[in-house]
């Protein structure tokens, strides 16, 4: 059984992702440019409807989260079926798509769950302690790097190690039964990919946060688009890291079964 080595399979994904370097950064320059067009409408509603306008904020982290999902599909099918990237599937939204952004949906979902569980026991011990849940969930740029960090460690560590390589088997078309066969896949290796989850992602996941240091308090549209638009770029990147770390992962270890990593899914 291949024990993968963390820090190679971050090191041999981003050296695969080079090599489609220019399309990939085409694909985050289109749904950056996306992102921003989705930040409009929340812009032209400021002092409206408050309502409509917690509505439309929402625009933008979907449209960056399709974005993510489009990117992560490339990649994987560009290590694992050595499929090249193309210009023309850079906003490419199909069936694949739709699947693969619903488990990451789900991946969110629970992780968020389990954020909202460790924020009652943090606020159970701030009774006693007098300190606790503030510091991952309250306001300020500092609470929310923390506050995304932890939820990203806890996705890592409950959800990735057994089923997060349901994720690049379903951006190769895998038959049905992917959250049996990524537990399969992943024993002997649940702390490796745990770390493999959790730690290309980290800085991307504090760098979207940096602009914020510059723009945080401006109320200027063209102040807040500069600052939508490098978070959402810096968001991106980091799913081009994370999606190619993964994806080399999966195939050490599908290649360490003496099969191709077309034959754990074919």
């Amino acid at each position: 059984m291949t024990k993968v080595p963390v820090f190679g399979a971050i090191v041999h994904g981003c050296r695969a992702a080079l090599s489609h370097g220019l399309v990939y950064a085409a694909y985050v320059g289109a749904w950056t440019a996306l992102t921003v067009l989705a930040g409009v409408p929340v812009s032209l509603l400021v002092g409206d409807s408050a309502e409509l306008y917690v509505a439309l904020s929402y625009l933008p982290a979907v449209a960056m989260l399709v974005g993510y999902t489009v990117i992560f599909i490339a990649v994987n099918r560009a290590i694992l079926r050595h499929e090249p990237p193309t210009w023309s599937n850079a906003l490419r939204l199909g069936r694949r798509e739709l699947r693969v952004f619903g488990l990451i949906l789900l991946f969110l979902a629970i992780g968020y769950v389990e954020l909202t569980v460790l924020w009652i026991l943090l606020q159970l011990m701030s009774e006693f302690y007098g300190t606790g849940a503030e510091v991952l969930f309250g306001e300020g740029v500092i609470n929310g790097m923390i506050g995304t960090a932890v939820w990203g460690f806890l996705i890592s560590v409950t959800l990735t190690p057994f089923f997060g390589l349901a994720l690049p088997l379903a951006a190769v078309d895998a038959k049905p039964g992917m959250f049996r066969q990524a537990l399969a896949l992943g024993r002997g290796n649940r702390w490796r990919l745990a770390a493999i989850g959790f730690v290309p992602a980290l800085p991307f996941q504090i760098g979207v946060y940096a602009p914020s240091f510059i723009w945080a308090d401006s109320t200027d549209v063209l102040d807040r688009t500069a600052l939508l638009g490098l978070s959402a770029m810096i968001y991106l990147c980091g799913a081009v890291v994370r999606a190619a770390a993964f994806a080399w992962a999966f195939r050490a270890i599908a290649e360490g079964r003496q099969e191709s990593s077309y034959g754990v899914f074919d």
